[in-house]
Parts: C-alpha cells; structure tokens; sequence
C-alpha cells in the first residue's frame, strides 16, 4: 500500500512539515518518469548505432565515362557504389563536395532492398564537354546526409567516399603533321635501303585512337614509307639524267574505330630532289703560246682549258692552282674568256738562264660538285 501526504484542503503541508516528513509518489509515476528516461536514452543510442552503422562499402571507388558524353550519362563502376540501410525506410542523400569545379557531374540516390546504391551522372545543361584530351581524370569527394521527415538534412558522420572518374577516349580527332611540306635533298648514289628523311604526325587521341598509319597517297617504284616509323626509304637505284626530283603525298590515318564509318585522313607534301654525283674528275689542257702576250705587269705565256664532262655543278670549274714546281713564285694564274678557260702568266722580270732546263709546274683544278674532285 502507499500512503501521500498532503495538507488540508489539497494544499501541500507545511514547510517544517515537509522538511521532517519524507515525500512519497505513486508507482504509476514513478514508473511514468523512469520510462521516459530510458526511452530518451534509448532513442539517442538507436541513433547513434544507426549513424555508426551507415558507412559506404568502399573508401574509394573507381568509375569511367566516356568524352563528350551527353547529359543523364551515367558513370560507370564495377563496384556497388553507395551504404547499407539497417531500415529500408532510412531517407538518404548524396551530395558532391568536392573535386568539380565545373560542376561536369551530379550526384543521385536510389533504393533497391536495404541498398542505396550512389549514381553520378554527367550533368545536362553544361556548356562545356568532357575533353580527355584536356583532362582525362576527376577525383570526387562525395557525402552521406540523413534526409528528416521536416526535410532538413544531416551530416551522417563518417559517410564519405572518393569516386575516381577516368575519362575514357573517343575517336574524335584526326593525325595532324609537324609540318605541311617536307624537302630533303639526297645525292643521287645514295645505298639501296637508307633511310631519306621521316615524316612525322601525331594524334592526341588514346590508344588505338592516337596510333598513327602512314602510306604513300600516289604509287612510286623508288620509295618506300614504313607504316608506323614514318620512315621514308630507297627501294631503287636513282639516275640524275633520268629523273631529278620526286614530288610525294604522304597520308596519315589512326587506327581507331569511328561511329560513322568514315575516317578523315591528313596529308602533307613530300618533295625529294637528287643530286648528281661527280663522276669525272676535271681535265687539264694546255697549249702554250708561240709568242709572249702582255698583261699589265705580266706576261701571258699559255692557255689552259679545263673541261669536266660531269652535269650541273659538278661540270664548273671552281678553281684552278699551282701545287707544285714554282719555288720562286714566278708564275701566276688569270682567269680566262670563259668559265673553263685560265691564263698561265708569268713575271716580266723572269731570268731565264736561271733555268736553263725550264719550269716544270704541277696544276690542280677542283670542280663546284657536292664531293668535289
């Protein structure tokens, strides 16, 4: 049985009453007050263990998507990107902190059982794309927040993950080349098999994408063009009188699948010229005069005609000296009527019972070919 103690009139008793006399309550109340507590206690570590239980799968998950993707394009992983529910009828948002500055993505929620799988999407309403060429990678910070029936959202502690998006190749570029023209000049003796010069084109695409064929875009019987290298060879023996320049078109295609089926190839021009080779050494003649002619301080004594039956350059005289035979420095060489053609002169003040047998002189003539002779 319990007993209260209460004053006359429902009125509390006295002060001095209540300070002697312990107060009593009822069971019911008592019971009342002691659920609360444990309730409010229970309540806060639900919660608590309910947070603690919500954690994503992965502290990072790895994900592709294509360039140029339009919008609503998914990002795909092979991970199951997102956190357990310990109640189906838990409400949860994902949000992107960090790492799109250029908001490309957005982020999703979606509910299968006691899964709420995270889906990043490429955002629609963007008006830039994605480039691999300008950034092939977005490392995404992503949170988990409680959605309240009020609607207002909470951090779930400990709720984060890092998505790593690689920007996967699109076949949306054509090789370009270095340079549009190329010029080299070989000489016409060249060995069979050496290399004449190589043609370069790059690709900035990925993979098969950015790999680069090349082919000659007209046939030629005296060049072959390596397919990868870009390497241009002699196949054939080369003759100057034959032919002495070779205008090329060199074609350049990447190796990648396009959607359309149509592939763009770029071209440059290759001009290839060759040079005659000095086969014949110059010839000296000489045919002395009968009679001394005078020119200036000098006394003109002979002719000497130098001939070289080579073409082109290699065919001009370009010098004509005294190696040998003149100690006294006697003698000297003037040029000529013609290309070819030279005065042998001498000093008017040569003794020539100095030399009772005469001068015996050496010339060297040296022609204008590449290699001369």
């Amino acid at each position: 049985m319990t007993h209260f103690l209460w004053g006359p009139q429902g009125r509390p008793p006295p002060l001095s009453t209540r300070r002697q006399t312990p107060i009593l309550y009822s069971g019911c109340s008592m019971l009342i007050f002691a659920y609360l507590i444990i309730f409010s206690v229970t309540s806060s570590a639900a919660s608590y263990y309910s947070h603690r239980s919500l954690a994503f799968t992965s502290a990072l998950y790895n994900a592709t998507v294509q360039e140029n993707a339009f919008g609503n394009t998914p990002v795909i992983s092979e991970q199951m990107m997102g956190i357990y529910l310990p109640d189906p009828a838990y409400s949860i948002k994902y949000r992107i902190i960090e790492g799109d500055n250029h908001h490309f993505f957005s982020s999703n929620q979606r509910v299968i059982g006691n899964f709420c799988f995270l889906e990043i999407h490429v955002r629609t309403g963007n008006a830039r794309n994605l480039n691999r060429e300008s950034r092939d990678s977005y490392s995404l910070k992503v949170k988990a927040q409680q959605r309240r029936n009020d609607r207002t959202r909470e951090d779930i502690p400990g709720a984060v993950t890092e998505v790593f998006i690689k920007v996967t190749d699109v076949n949306d570029l054509s090789p370009f080349f270095l340079e549009y023209e190329y010029k080299v000049s070989i000489s016409e003796d060249i060995a069979l098999y050496s290399s004449v010069i190589r043609i370069k084109a790059e690709d900035p695409d990925d993979g098969l994408n950015g790999q680069v064929y090349y082919s000659f875009k007209e046939p030629t019987r005296e060049f072959s063009l390596h397919p990868t290298s870009g390497v241009v060879s002699l196949i054939k023996p080369l003759e100057y009188h034959e032919r002495s320049e070779y205008h090329l078109t060199v074609v350049a295609v990447d190796r990648g699948y396009k959607k359309s089926g149509v592939s763009f190839p770029s071209e440059s021009k290759l001009s290839i010229t060759v040079m005659e080779v000095n086969v014949y050494a110059p010839q000296i003649q000489v045919t002395q005069l009968t009679e001394a002619a005078p020119s200036g301080h000098l006394m003109i004594i002979a002719i000497v005609n130098v001939l070289d039956n080579d073409r082109g350059p290699s065919g001009d005289i370009n010098s004509l000296e005294i190696t040998d035979g003149d100690q006294d420095r006697v003698f000297r060489i003037l040029p000529g009527s013609a290309s070819h053609e030279f005065n042998l002169a001498s000093l008017q003040t040569i003794r020539w019972e100095d030399a009772p047998y005469g001068y015996n002189l050496t010339l060297k003539a040296i022609d204008k070919g590449v290699r001369p002779r």
